[in-house]
């Protein structure tokens, strides 16, 4: 269980660190280490990790304030105390405010104490582990009925009233008027049938029904294919699409619809995400094993908070433009099991009103 976990190590004694970050590489973990409250919580906002080792005692901030800074927005981190003889209430105190557990640094040192410490490292993390499965099974369920209520009810409205109003022979609509309505309503149903495919295809895939039918793919020309699609969102808001393909690019080994599937949304959300008049760049790259496509937006970018959450489920932003924009919030999650069902891997990069890359990589063709 503790294999290929990242842990981060907290701690201003140099040979406590040192001592640690040994005991945990002999579990089979990645360790990173942190001599301070400050740096411990930029590489928590910075980097992905599963279980922190933190020092109470701290040179600038303790440990019970990086503890509470954390828990405020990750409840899904692992987060263990290591202490000293005299800190045991205190960290008493610390679990009771949302740490996993505690450990005395004296008892690390014993004889016969590895074997509990691994112990209480597995055990933290199934627990920590349980109670966010929890949290994101409430979080589901509500994200779930506001999409009915909600993001279903909306375009439903529009139907209806638009009906209402082309069947009501005593209003004096004209032919534009009558054309305008419809449209409205061709809108409003394919929105509704959008959201309603990409739930249902989420549910496909997370049930583990995604069946891939791998050929030998041009890239190429799936990504002129899509791109043609897009162009026509595109202009409708005065961007360009630049696509910049190296000449020789090799076919990759993928099912040709899902990789459609993939840069669709990833397109579409450079779309929706930048602003009129911006540009949008597709460029791809190839190396021994793999070809990377990589898509650049000039858009509103995403805030870091925003960031961690992206590839999970309804992982939509929070700010005030994001709300916005229509979306089930399930879209790149089903972009990252479909690259990751390939061998492949998804990611993004972004700051704040500078716009936002996404990436992917698929294996080559042998």
């Amino acid at each position: 269980m503790l294999k290929d976990k990242s842990v981060l190590i907290v701690d201003d004694s140099r040979p406590v660190r040192r001592f640690l970050e040994a005991l945990v590489s002999r579990l089979g973990m990645r360790a990173a280490t942190a001599e301070t409250g400050a740096q411990a919580l930029e590489a928590w906002r910075t980097s992905a990790f599963d279980l922190i080792l933190l020092d109470l005692i701290l040179p600038d901030i303790d440990g019970i304030q990086v503890l509470r800074t954390i828990r405020e927005q990750d409840q899904t981190i692992c987060i263990i105390l290591v202490t000293a003889s005299g800190d045991v209430q205190t960290a008493i105190e610390a679990v009771r405010q949302g740490a996993d557990g505690y450990i005395d640094k004296d008892d690390l040192l014993a004889p016969g104490q590895q074997d509990a410490f691994q112990d209480l490292l597995e055990r933290s993390l199934s627990l920590r582990e349980g109670l966010s499965a929890r949290r994101e099974l409430e979080m589901m369920r509500a994200d779930l009925y506001a999409m009915i209520t909600h993001d279903l009810r909306h375009p439903l409205h529009i139907i209806q009233t638009a009906s209402v109003t082309l069947l009501d022979e005593s209003l004096p609509l004209s032919q534009e008027n009558r054309r305008e309505l419809l449209q409205m309503i061709a809108d409003s149903v394919n929105s509704l049938i959008h959201q309603l495919d990409e739930f249902l295809d989420y549910t496909k895939i997370d049930a583990g029904f995604l069946n891939l039918q791998l050929t030998e793919v041009n890239l190429a020309e799936v990504c002129a294919t899509v791109v043609s699609r897009i162009e026509v969102l595109a202009h409708s808001k005065h961007q360009t699409i630049q696509v910049n393909l190296p000449p020789d690019l090799p076919p990759v080994r993928a099912d040709e619809q899902r990789v459609q599937q993939v840069l669709t949304n990833l397109l579409d959300n450079a779309v929706k995400y930048t602003p009129e008049g911006g540009q949008i760049t597709l460029t791809a790259a190839a190396d021994t094993t793999h070809i990377c496509v990589t898509i650049t937006d000039t858009g509103i970018g995403i805030p870091p908070d925003d960031l961690r959450r992206l590839f999970r489920r309804y992982g939509r932003g929070t700010g005030e433009k994001v709300r916005k924009i229509k979306g089930t919030g399930l879209g790149l999650l089903i972009a990252k099991q479909i690259i990751e069902a390939h061998g492949g891997k998804i990611w993004a990069e972004s700051t704040e009103g500078q716009g936002s890359t996404f990436s992917f990589s698929l294996p080559r063709a042998v």
